[in-house]
């Protein structure tokens, strides 16, 4: 899947300093483009309705573990060996040079670093091999959001009919990176977009979602004057922030996260402090 260039060429021209983030994300996708691997088989999400009502996550199920994690673990490997000679920064050069000679000695280092990232733990890397863990787990959660798209792309139409209501991801649980405003029949109602696996998913518009907080007086909209179709919604109980989307169109390319880094700098000029899961170091 190549990238549209119309709308992405749009935001680089108007934003150059997000242009070397953009290539690395273009050459990424070149190199998943040759992944001739089966899909994932379709999930029947009916049946894994209970755990979706106690509030646990698809991802965590232990069925759909192994599935995902065996495919992105080859789709792990690839990347390392077409990063490490292609055409990307120094810095993911040596990140992927590395990996690529690591699982070559070590073939199942590249599941073991798909299930940590996953789980948000410590890398089975060693301390003193000066390789940075965030570009690693940014390459095991590109190689798990590829593999899981099919589903990303079933589960939002059976959400539909149902009622999630939590604020981390229904399909992998991480915390969300941004949030829209989308008109409904019901007004403007807000979804909330994952970072990670891509997902969205509906949530209340006046509640925090890292604290929880839904007193009114201490949520607050910070304008960007800068930027018109987004806005951080803050909250005074945490002081955390979420990044919010205020229009409709090109969504693939401004939820994506990384297309919006800005506004994170921003945020942390005005003492905000972001409490999504993030997969890039600011």
């Amino acid at each position: 899947m190549t990238t549209d260039l119309t709308p992405l060429q749009g935001w680089l021209d108007t934003h150059p300093y997000l242009g070397e983030v953009a290539r690395l994300h273009q050459a990424i996708e070149n190199a998943m483009e040759s992944d001739e691997s089966n899909p994932l088989p379709a999930l029947q999400w009916d049946s894994l309705s209970e755990d979706f009502k106690k509030g646990v996550p698809f991802f965590r199920t232990r069925e759909l573990d192994e599935a995902v994690v065996t495919r992105a673990a080859d789709l792990l490997v690839r990347l390392a060996e077409k990063l490490s000679g292609g055409d990307t920064n120094e810095e993911m050069k040596r990140v992927t040079e590395y990996l690529h000679d690591q699982f070559q000695a070590r073939p199942e280092l590249a599941a073991q670093l798909v299930k940590e990232s996953a789980g948000k733990v410590d890398l089975s890397l060693d301390p003193n091999c000066a390789i940075p863990t965030g570009a690693v787990r940014f390459l095991a959660w590109r190689a798990l959001e590829k593999v899981m798209r099919p589903w990303v792309a079933t589960l939002g139409g059976w959400m539909k009919e149902s009622t999630w209501g939590n604020s981390y991801c229904p399909l992998c649980g991480s915390q969300p990176a941004m949030a829209q405003l989308v008109k409904t029949d019901k007004g403007r109602e807000r979804y909330l977009s994952c970072g990670c696996c891509r997902t969205r998913w509906g949530y209340r518009r006046t509640c925090c979602p890292s604290c929880g907080n839904q007193d009114q007086d201490k949520l607050d909209i910070f304008e960007l004057p800068q930027e018109e179709n987004f806005r951080l919604d803050v909250c005074r109980e945490c002081n955390g922030y979420i990044k919010t989307f205020l229009n409709e169109g090109d969504e693939e390319l401004l939820l994506t996260d990384w297309t919006t880094l800005h506004l994170d700098v921003i945020a942390s000029q005005e003492g905000f402090l972001r409490k999504a899961h993030s997969l890039y170091e600011l």
